[in-house]
């Protein structure tokens, strides 16, 4: 009996080291995998934290680019404006000659008809810088046949202030805001024929391309 007492006594003390032993082991493994967890958790935090960044300058350096792409599009805009202006200011020395055939006494008298016929010749003569590009007229002699120097000149006159009224996009722009005005010197041809015939000497701005046909 007593033999058999020491014999479980002893394979009692070794189940019990054994179950200590295995609560140890497990222990440590629960503490490693909570660490792995930990780990695990930190690295995450650490990699959504550096994406967030990452994110962020993507963010800062596509709107530093889009700032720096629209300034560059507005400095442009600005050089092609002022360069569209230095043209229109500029005057091209050669002038360029125009002619057309109204009624003297009918324009002098504001008769309508005469009137719209003027109108459609000066159409007919300015709407290739109308249509084209930079066009301005910086200025104009204007001289018109008649058989005296009186309705000549106020003949020339009365164009001028026609082309002023019905073109005011060919009128060179005033530094001071003030509204354009068309720069002309009327000139009378009398005792010549055609009578109401009327010639346009232009000088147009220097960068002024006029439509073609």
């Amino acid at each position: 009996v007593a033999a058999q007492i020491n014999t479980q006594a002893t394979e009692q003390a070794a189940l019990q080291a054994q179950a200590t032993a295995n609560a140890a082991s497990g222990a440590n493994l629960q503490s490693t995998a909570i660490a792995a967890q930990n780990q695990a958790a930190t690295v995450q935090a650490q990699s959504s934290s550096a994406q967030a960044t990452i994110d962020a300058l993507g963010i800062d350096a596509q709107a530093t680019s889009d700032a720096a792409a629209a300034n560059l599009a507005n400095a442009n805009a600005t050089a092609a404006a002022l360069q569209t202006q230095l043209q229109q200011n500029s005057l091209n020395p050669e002038p360029v000659t125009q002619t057309v055939q109204v009624d003297l006494g009918g324009v002098l008298s504001g008769d309508p008809a005469a009137i719209d016929e003027a109108n459609a010749e000066l159409d007919r003569v300015l709407n290739q810088y109308v249509t084209g590009q930079n066009c301005r007229i910086g200025f104009v002699l204007i001289s018109s046949r008649a058989p005296d120097v009186g309705p000549g000149v106020e003949l020339s006159r009365e164009m001028a202030q026609i082309i002023q009224t019905r073109f005011p996009q060919l009128l060179p722009e005033r530094t001071d805001g003030a509204a354009p005005e068309l720069a002309s010197n009327p000139i009378a041809y009398p005792g010549t024929n055609p009578v109401g015939e009327v010639e346009f000497l232009l000088f147009l701005s220097a960068g002024c391309v006029p439509a073609s046909g």
